[in-house]
């Protein structure tokens, strides 16, 4: 065998490229966005290659036919590429999404993943999403569904945000039904100047056996706690402007002895009613309780009949 070795290089340029391509946004099964090439066309205008090297003299007789070549090759290079990026490096990109997250002390779980494609108006892009919030550990969906989001009847602002009473509700669902809205008060919860008022016995007025005179006499020089807890799940509801909130609870209260005996004393039910407005000024979101009600009733009583009022 004879053994030929030759070198060389080549130069090429192209000009007057136009390129177009479309692309596909959509909601995969995870409720993840999803991405995918809809059509891509390409065209090149002129390809220029010049061969240098041992043999170029004879290459660049078939210049004109390289050029043809390669041009022709082109465009169907060049959008298997582009497909490429979209349906495989975006779509995977978007397939790692994080759609929920933890919040609360990672107690609850934010769902807000797409509930619908995207939907490209004429001067905006729309999206929906769940708004769901669960309990971490035990994830279950409320009993109950969300309301329809009002039609965008603007589209002057950058950026409109809809939040229905359905997060808030399904939170207080969540936190109902796992025991999260329970809390036990002590005097060691309260600071230091504030404990006296959890004391059946006191020289002034501001304690639990002077606002409860039998408390502080079936049981003097003791300290009491407050087990608090919803017996419902609190409603919130939201329309455009304000905002109600319904709550309603039991306080078991219990003496606490100098031996750390914790007899119990009485159970008061509670219930009360909020009216809310809310806007946005100077970029702030600000409140302002319109109005607000509550109600005490005496449930069970182990100190004897009580009054409510």
């Amino acid at each position: 065998w004879v053994k030929v070795s030759i070198s060389g290089s080549a130069d090429a340029s192209v000009s007057v490229v136009g390129f177009k391509t479309t692309v596909d946004l959509g909601e995969d099964s995870t409720g993840r966005p999803s991405i995918k090439s809809g059509g891509c066309s390409c065209s090149i205008g002129s390809v220029d290659i010049k061969l240098h090297g041992d043999i170029s003299l004879i290459l660049n007789l078939f210049r004109s036919e390289i050029e043809r070549k390669v041009k022709d090759m082109l465009p169907g290079k060049l959008c298997d590429t582009v497909k490429s990026e979209i349906n495989d490096n975006a779509e995977g990109q978007l397939k790692n999404l994080q759609v929920t997250v933890p919040i609360v002390d990672k107690k609850f779980l934010l769902d807000y993943r797409l509930v619908s494609a995207p939907a490209f108006q004429s001067a905006y892009l729309e999206t929906n999403h769940k708004g769901e919030i669960t309990w971490t550990a035990k994830p279950t969906p409320p009993p109950f569904s969300p309301g329809p989001i009002p039609p965008l009847t603007s589209s002057n602002n950058m950026m409109y945000l809809w939040l229905s009473d359905y997060v808030a509700q399904s939170l207080l669902y969540a936190a109902q039904n796992n025991g999260f809205l329970r809390y036990n008060l002590t005097a060691n919860d309260l600071p230091a100047s504030e404990r006296s008022f959890l004391n059946t016995t006191c020289s002034g007025i501001k304690c639990v056996g002077k606002l409860i005179p039998a408390v502080g006499l079936k049981y003097p020089n003791c300290t009491t706690e407050l087990r608090m807890g919803s017996t419902t799940v609190p409603k919130v509801l939201v329309i455009p402007g304000t905002m109600g909130a319904q709550f309603a609870g039991e306080i078991a209260m219990y003496a606490v002895t100098p031996k750390g005996d914790k007899p119990y004393l009485l159970t008061l039910g509670v219930s009360a009613v909020f009216n809310a407005s809310a806007a946005v000024s100077n970029q702030l979101i600000v409140g302002n309780i319109s109005g607000s009600s509550f109600k005490v009733s005496v449930v069970k009583s182990a100190v004897g009949p009580l009054d409510s009022k």
